[in-house]
């Protein structure tokens, strides 16, 4: 699936975060409308730096999903 295909819902990701991170998502700084906004912004240059880094489309995929979904679960001081 390349980057263009796949669609990282705020509810399907936060879903995957532990359960206090789901319980403090309301409180977060970064609502959905911010992190779709800062996804949109960010993913196209970062997969570009993550396919050539890594010298593999589909390695770019995975590590980009992950990175989105670690920040996005990553809990606030």
């Amino acid at each position: 699936m390349s980057m263009e295909q796949r669609t990282i819902t705020f509810e399907s990701a936060v879903s995957n975060c532990s359960s206090d991170v789901r319980e403090d998502s309301t409180k977060s700084r970064m609502n959905e409308e911010a992190f779709v906004d800062f996804y949109r912004k960010t993913v196209r240059p970062f997969w570009t730096y993550m396919s050539r880094v890594s010298g593999s489309a589909t390695l770019a995929d995975d590590l980009v999903q992950e990175s989105y979904l670690r920040f996005l679960c990553a809990k606030t001081p």
